[in-house]
């Protein structure tokens, strides 16, 4: 009857890809843990035209779709199970307080 109180948190949290971005590449990559430990699915990676991004910001929002989505349906190893991401931020746009 409440069996839902005994499953662990990260079980029932989404499965999720990691995607790094730049100003001039990306890369992305999807691990799935296993009994017999840690499992790759996905990775790509590639490189973003020029002038698409700079310092840390999306000019052109199109492009970068584009290139990106390309990458996601045809990754270079493996296929993406997921839509949920992780993105790391670009260190011009993220601070820290102490």
């Amino acid at each position: 009857m409440f069996s839902f109180l005994t499953r662990k948190i990260y079980e029932t949290e989404p499965d999720a890809f990691g995607l790094d971005l730049s100003d001039l590449s990306f890369k992305f990559a999807q691990l799935k843990r296993t009994r017999r430990g840690t499992k790759l699915v996905a990775f790509g990676f590639g490189d973003i035209p020029k002038g698409v991004m700079v310092n840390g910001e999306i000019q052109n929002e199109g492009e970068m779709i584009k290139v990106l989505a390309g990458a996601f349906a045809k990754p270079a190893y493996g296929s993406l199970t997921t839509r949920h991401v992780v993105c790391s931020l670009p260190e011009e746009h993220s601070f820290t307080r102490v």
